[in-house]
């Protein structure tokens, strides 16, 4: 549900309340950042209805990585580690690498793996920008200038808004863990 509207959330909400005492699972999930307030204060509202669980996904550590890895490839561990470095643990990256390295000869060393995967995650992550509003994306635009951490009150005088209002663009790039 992670592209649904307001109006969707909120017939899903209608939903899961009516149908709380029957017999009946329904299963949503969602990207951690939702496109706007009222998504997220819609989505807020259905984890509050009564019999619903709410699960939050941390990111990936290398033990988690190792597991989702080939038994057979050579270098689990080493693999897992670089691929926990290289995308900070965000399932969707790690997902995608691993596939990517499925296509790969297994009799590769992990390093030799690793230097062949692709130099960035512009395809990946442009997936993941496309749910941000447009003042975010630009705020994220700036601060990677600086690269992999950048300064709040340098980004903010870069972008000519103080760093509370920044701070505020930048919650939902943190709700999907880009930053």
């Amino acid at each position: 549900i992670h592209r649904a509207d307001f109006d969707s959330l909120s017939l899903l909400s209608w939903m899961a309340e009516e149908l709380a005492f029957d017999p009946v699972i329904i299963l949503a999930s969602h990207r951690p950042s939702p496109n706007s307030d009222r998504v997220a204060n819609a989505l807020s509202e259905l984890a509050g209805i009564d019999k619903c669980t709410t699960i939050d996904l941390t990111p990936l550590s290398s033990i988690d990585i190792v597991m989702m890895l080939d038994p057979l490839d050579v270098d689990r561990d080493q693999l897992s580690k670089e691929l926990q470095l290289r995308t900070a643990g965000n399932p969707f990256y790690v997902t995608h690498l691993i596939r990517y390295l499925d296509t790969q000869s297994a009799s590769e060393s992990a390093t030799l793996a690793i230097s062949k995967l692709p130099p960035n995650s512009r395809e990946i992550v442009s997936r993941q920008l496309c749910d941000l509003a447009p003042a975010t994306r630009e705020a994220l635009a700036v601060a990677s200038v600086e690269g992999g951490t950048f300064s709040i009150s340098t980004t903010a005088a870069t972008l000519g808004v103080s760093a509370a209002e920044l701070i505020v663009l930048l919650e939902p790039a943190q709700r999907a863990w880009l930053i």
